[in-house]
Parts: C-alpha cells; structure tokens; sequence
C-alpha cells in the first residue's frame, strides 16, 4: 500500500516564486526606463519654452518697430536682436543666453508673393528669424515670421 503524503496549502511552489520575480523585475525595468527619461523631456519642454519666450519678445519689439522707412528695411541686422536692444525695442537686460538666433530674414510683397527684400514699392514686410539652442544632446530650432505693414 502506498500512503500519500498531504500537502500544505500555505507554502509556494519554486515556480510561482520565480515567476513573481520575474514579473516584478520587468516592471522595475521599465519603471526605471521612463524615470530617466523624465528629466531629458523636462529639459527639451524648458529650452523649447524658452525659445517661445525670446521669439515672442522680439516680435512685440518688431511691431513696435515697424516698418523701417528709413531705408533700413532691408539691412540684415535692422531687425536683429542686437539692434532691437539699442534702439530700446528690447529692454537692455534681454537675454537670448543659450541660444543663437539667425539674421533677420526679410522679404517684401510684391503685389502677388513675398519675394527678396525690394524696399521701393513694398507695402508689406515679412521678417523671419529662426532661433537654435546651443545644447548639443537635445537641441531645439524654432522659427517665427512677423509680417509689417507700410504706415
């Protein structure tokens, strides 16, 4: 005769015990993954909201500006950030650090599109700058165009 021994119902089996660990484990994996990825985003959000800021600021310095009709118009640096400062459209203190911003880009209306800055007959100016941070793992570039109109 054979006599079975019982078994308890308390314990668990080298399996099950595996099986949890492996389970946790890969949780922990990727937990720790979208962890260290936090700061990287927070950081890009950051820089791309501080770009925002500056473009915003020159382009409310640009319409205080307006069109140059002094013959400026199409000088490369008349609507740079530079020369915004020291005309006081942009307070003294106006910092772009961490970035770098692009020449001015202007073109003017043609009657039909916005072609290469032609002060003669222009009425409309279309000024456009683009703006790169100087981070080098998660760099940014973000563009803005302000469009002028003769008074």
């Amino acid at each position: 005769m054979h006599v079975a021994r019982a078994r308890g119902d308390a314990g668990l089996t080298f399996t099950e015990l595996l099986a949890a660990i492996m389970i946790l484990g890969v949780c922990i994996v990727f937990l720790l993954g979208g962890t260290t990825f936090l700061p990287i985003a927070a950081g890009t959000h950051r820089q791309d909201a501080q770009a925002d800021t500056i473009l915003r600021n020159w382009a409310e310095a640009v319409k205080a500006k307006g069109f140059d009709t002094s013959g400026g118009l199409c000088a490369a640096d008349t609507y740079s950030i530079d020369a915004l400062k020291s005309e006081f459209y942009l307070p003294s203190d106006f910092s772009n650090a961490g970035f770098t911003s692009s020449t001015p880009v202007v073109d003017t209306w043609d009657g039909s599109t916005f072609a290469p800055c032609n002060p003669g007959t222009a009425m409309l100016a279309r000024i456009v700058v683009t703006l790169t941070s100087a981070q080098r793992a998660h760099p940014i570039s973000q563009s803005l165009e302000v469009v002028v109109a003769h008074p």
